[in-house]
């Protein structure tokens, strides 16, 4: 007799292309969602990275409420060396913080953006100095960040998550 896995039976066939079955649906679903006009696509990248380029330029001038102003209520922030903030409360009491002690010089590259209906994907390259206010001293940082921004029910984009890390070493 011959093993199955080389000679399959009708229903071991039909079991063994079940996945094929379901990536060729997910491939179709891709392909729909790609599928907008591309006018459409052109004016939600242009909106998200006009709300990504607004966050790095209140970074620099050290407004947490700009900053705030450009979350969702349940956003999260995950940042180097610390716990992740999660919910715009939290968010608010860590970036005051940081805002007390450290001035940053920011500039971003963005690398990639990807919009799937509501919700929007950025990844970028991060390069500056930051300042600490009392000492003086600083330091040039180098590391990447990822925003997810979520269009909310009036139109606007607004980050949902937000994770950056250094890849200047220790």
């Amino acid at each position: 007799m011959i093993p199955d896995r080389i000679n399959p039976s009708p229903r071991a066939y039909s079991r063994n292309r079940l996945p094929l079955f379901l990536l060729g649906g997910l491939f179709l679903s891709i392909l729909t969602l790609t599928s907008c006009s591309s006018k459409s696509m052109a004016g939600s990248n242009a909106a998200v990275r006009e709300v990504v380029l607004k966050h790095v330029e209140q970074i620099n001038a050290g407004s947490p409420q700009g900053i705030l102003d450009l979350f969702t209520d349940d956003a999260v922030v995950m940042a180097p060396y610390a716990p992740a903030r999660v919910g715009k409360e939290a968010i608010r009491a860590s970036v005051g913080d940081t805002y007390n002690r450290i001035r940053f010089d920011m500039s971003i590259n963005i690398a990639e953006i990807i919009v799937a209906g509501d919700w929007a994907f950025v990844r970028s390259d991060v390069t500056g100095t930051l300042s600490h206010k009392v000492t003086g001293d600083s330091i040039l940082d180098v590391g990447k960040a990822i925003h997810f921004l979520h269009r909310q029910s009036d139109g606007k984009w607004k980050i949902a998550r937000y994770m950056l890390n250094s890849s200047t070493p220790l």
